[in-house]
């Protein structure tokens, strides 16, 4: 054989043992390219590949909750999800919905309001929010160191004594139980007494609230807080939920769909 044909051989042979130790690397270092050896974790473009395609955050969708839906599964269990970790809508708390309504003594739509839509279906929605009156409404506080009231003197005065009450009474069923009590008749006080004894508060105490600078202090907080959560208020009743003024809510309120707003805040409609 002609030597320079023999070389070629040879070189021939060596560049195809090269070819093949590389081809070996390569399916060693990047096994990941090949299906039958690698099954991916999760599927970037889901539908290309059988394996666990990726969950995207549809609320409503599979088993997560709306508020959360994990991106990828890190350990397939049943139907698909992690069996160390699946998370419900218990193990990620909510804090409770707080429901301001600031109103007056005898004005018939506070009546209307408290009476017929909150104290009814209050019981549903206890153990998830809080309730707080604040009665005030279009009262104002004189430069002489008294209060003008939308209704009158006397109204000032029911103020106070609600005020009184409230003030020994945590947010919450409590109040609601006094005030839905006390405006079946709001102008007596052999009522309101009957009421706020009901809820194990002092009439004597109150009294001697409404007599000192006490029940002028409760009103005068009962002012600024009033000025603060609300426009005016334009309109009384005022509700102000999450301690943030909502005009749309308060004119749902105003057409009678408290219960609605309620479904809103609590984002379970």
């Amino acid at each position: 054989m002609h030597l320079t044909a023999f070389l070629a051989l040879v070189l021939h042979a060596l560049l195809m043992s090269a070819s093949t130790l590389a081809q070996t690397a390569t399916d060693k270092r990047c096994s990941s390219t090949n299906p039958q050896q690698f099954k991916p974790m999760y599927d970037p473009m889901p539908g290309k590949m059988p394996y666990m395609p990726m969950h995207y955050p549809m609320p409503g969708k599979g088993a997560y909750p709306d508020m959360f839906t994990p991106m990828y599964n890190f350990m397939p269990g049943k139907d698909g999800y992690p069996e160390m970790f699946t998370p419900t809508l218990n193990s990620m708390p909510k804090e409770k919905v707080s429901v301001h309504v600031f109103y007056t003594t005898f004005c018939m739509d506070s009546q209307n309001l408290i009476m017929n839509q909150i104290a009814p279906g209050w019981p549903k929605y206890e153990s998830k929010a809080d309730i707080e009156f604040i009665p005030w409404g279009k009262s104002m506080s004189t430069m002489d160191g008294g209060f003008r009231c939308q209704h009158g003197p006397e109204e000032c005065r029911q103020n106070m004594i609600d005020s009184c009450v409230l003030s020994n009474l945590g947010k919450g069923a409590k109040q609601l139980q006094y005030v839905a009590c006390r405006m079946q008749m709001p102008a007596f006080d052999d009522h309101v007494q009957k009421c706020a004894e009901m809820q194990q508060v002092s009439w004597s105490d109150v009294v001697s609230c409404t007599t000192s600078g006490m029940g002028k202090d409760l009103q005068l907080e009962a002012e600024r807080v009033t000025r603060q959560m609300t426009p005016g208020p334009r309109f009384v009743p005022t509700v102000v939920f999450n301690k943030v003024y909502n005009d749309l809510y308060q004119m749902e309120v105003e057409r009678g769909g408290f219960d609605k707003v309620m479904c809103m805040s609590l984002q379970a409609c």
